[in-house]
């Protein structure tokens, strides 16, 4: 278990020297996924079931719901969903469906 509380697995990234710093948070997709960057939003092209997934996060009243979806989030079909506990509170902006 992670220090917030939330299950892993969890992996911690170091960059070399020099590198910019990434996020403090990530989402990792394992094997070859094919990107492209459509109007400012990257798609993923997973398989032949899904060529256009893409990944969400909000915020709820102290923590971040991450989710990937089939194609356009909150309409298409929800993939994944994982809940990270920040610890305070934060200006929520998450909808139903993000979390349901």
């Amino acid at each position: 278990m992670a220090r917030q509380g939330t299950p892993g697995p969890f992996y911690e990234l170091g960059l070399d020297a020099g590198a910019n710093s990434p996020p403090g948070l990530a989402i990792a997709v394992l094997g070859t996924v094919n990107a492209r960057l459509v109007g400012g939003e990257f798609r993923l092209h997973l398989d032949a079931r899904y060529r256009a997934a893409r990944v969400r996060s909000c915020s709820s009243q102290e923590g971040l719901h991450l989710t990937l979806w089939s194609g356009e989030p909150l309409k298409s079909v929800r993939l994944w969903h994982s809940y990270w506990y920040l610890g305070f509170d934060v200006e929520p902006n998450c909808r139903e469906e993000d979390y349901q």
